[in-house]
């Protein structure tokens, strides 16, 4: 089956918010507290990974967007998938504050993009 890449790339900005939503507008003390907020957050986490995968394996995205974190996306799921008691807080919390927002901005660049042609 073709793997529809616009709607796909969509659901990885809808992770992207999913992930961000929860860690604004408190410390990180207190996200690190709060295991509602963890898990959903890390559960957004793995969600874009599995959407990265599908992508990566099954269309030319990698090509065509190299400048996607594509290995780390995977990567970081798979971690948090496999190693949960080892995954460190921190790492999380600098990915949806740093890398997310990065990433979320590309992909609607990408979008739009595809929305031209």
């Amino acid at each position: 089956m073709a793997i529809d890449q616009r709607l796909t790339m969509l659901k990885m900005i809808h992770q992207c918010d999913n992930a961000m939503k929860y860690a604004q507008n408190i410390s990180y003390d207190g996200f690190v507290q709060n295991e509602l907020y963890v898990t959903f957050t890390v559960f957004a986490l793995t969600q874009l990974g599995e959407l990265a995968t599908v992508l990566s394996n099954r269309t030319d995205c990698v090509d065509r967007y190299p400048d996607l974190p594509w290995t780390a996306m995977k990567s970081l799921r798979n971690h948090i998938v496999h190693d949960y008691d080892g995954l460190q807080m921190q790492v999380i919390w600098t990915t949806i504050h740093t890398d997310i927002p990065q990433l979320r901005a590309r992909l609607q660049e990408i979008l739009s993009e595809m929305q031209t042609t």
